[in-house]
């Protein structure tokens, strides 16, 4: 027996059809729609993360520069010291020199027949003016200085005749220059 389906059998598979898709349709948009928001979601988060971060660098510097400009201020405060260790240095090394060089010109001196009465001196060179009691003890003076470790290039600038309190002597004014000595 053959049988025939009167009801619209086509029709209804194809609403059927059309209903399916656009379940799936709105299915995919409701996916997407999540999927969307999931994305977002975890973006907003490593946003909010990495802004966190940018924070916390932020902070880091802040405390670093800090102590980078202490750093700075605590040099500047070294080089004043090494600068004022090398001046102390330098007054040591020039009183060790003031003292051995009148130490030498005290025993050079011819005792009780001559009297300094000025000394001016630097580095390389030495003027003396003084008070003998007769050019020999002005040219034993002379030759002890060039004997000396101490002076060179001994040269006499004047000798004259003065009077003191009635007593003929020998105003003498020289100069000589000071061999550097070595640094013990």
């Amino acid at each position: 027996m053959i049988y025939i389906n009167l009801l619209p059998y086509r029709a209804a598979r194809k609403k059927e059809n059309i209903r399916k898709e656009i379940s799936i349709f709105f299915l995919t948009i409701m996916l997407v729609c999540v999927a969307l928001f999931l994305v977002n979601h975890l973006l907003n988060k490593k946003i909010s993360h990495l802004n966190e971060k940018i924070k916390q660098s932020e902070r880091q510097f802040a405390i670093y520069n800090k102590k980078a400009t202490q750093v700075d201020v605590l040099k500047e405060e070294l080089n004043k010291l090494n600068n004022k260790l090398k001046v102390i240095g330098s007054l040591k090394n020039g009183r060790k020199f003031s003292i051995n060089t009148l130490k030498e010109i005290s025993d050079l001196t011819v005792e009780n027949r001559m009297w300094l009465k000025s000394l001016k001196f630097n580095k390389k060179s030495i003027s003396f003016a003084g008070i003998a009691i007769d050019d020999k003890t002005v040219a034993d003076f002379m030759r002890n200085l060039e004997e000396s470790s101490m002076f060179k290039d001994v040269e006499l600038k004047s000798v004259s005749r003065t009077e003191v309190n009635s007593t003929d002597l020998r105003q003498f004014s020289m100069r000589a220059k000071i061999i550097e000595q070595k640094k013990k």
